[in-house]
């Protein structure tokens, strides 16, 4: 991976991949799995089976694939006691992303999301939470890429790679 910077240029060029996502065809074609230079083959956890992908998920993972950054574990299971997942997942570098929908507003469920945000905290996991709109612009991928990009320039100043 190369080193990326968020320049005005490089949103353009996110945000031009993904209106050419939207054509079928096109994504058909990029979307195989994309080399993981990160995550490597940890796929500790498992995915939860009954979970209902949402569109704007499903956009972030296309545009996950058109960058060619390294492919996430959906709906990872990080903490099986109490049924929490994340959206994606980098499990070897315990970096998440979580898309963000109308869900959340409730007023239970946004005591649990405190809850959960807390304990990620605490097991050391960095998670960035994307709304629609981010997912939409390029700007959530644009930020994965920068986020990716420090965990691996870590990596190498400790000489794991």
């Amino acid at each position: 991976m190369t080193h990326l910077t968020l320049t005005p240029e490089r949103y353009a060029e996110i945000q031009a991949r993904n209106r050419r996502a939207k054509n079928p065809t096109q994504s058909e074609e990029v979307m195989p799995n994309a080399a993981s230079e990160i995550s490597g083959d940890v796929k500790q956890g498992a995915a939860h089976p009954k979970h209902a992908v949402s569109a704007i998920e499903e956009q972030m993972a296309q545009q996950i694939a058109l960058c060619k950054l390294p492919e996430p574990v959906r709906q990872f299971r990080w903490y099986p006691a109490r049924r929490w997942k994340l959206d994606f997942a980098w499990p070897k570098i315990k970096l998440a992303v979580e898309v963000q929908g109308n869900i959340h507003r409730i007023k239970q469920r946004f005591k649990d999301f405190f809850e959960r945000h807390y304990a990620l905290t605490f097991a050391g996991w960095k998670v960035l939470y994307v709304g629609g709109d981010d997912v939409r612009s390029g700007r959530a991928v644009a930020w994965l890429e920068q986020l990716l990009q420090q965990a691996q320039d870590r990596d190498e100043a400790r000489g794991h790679r």
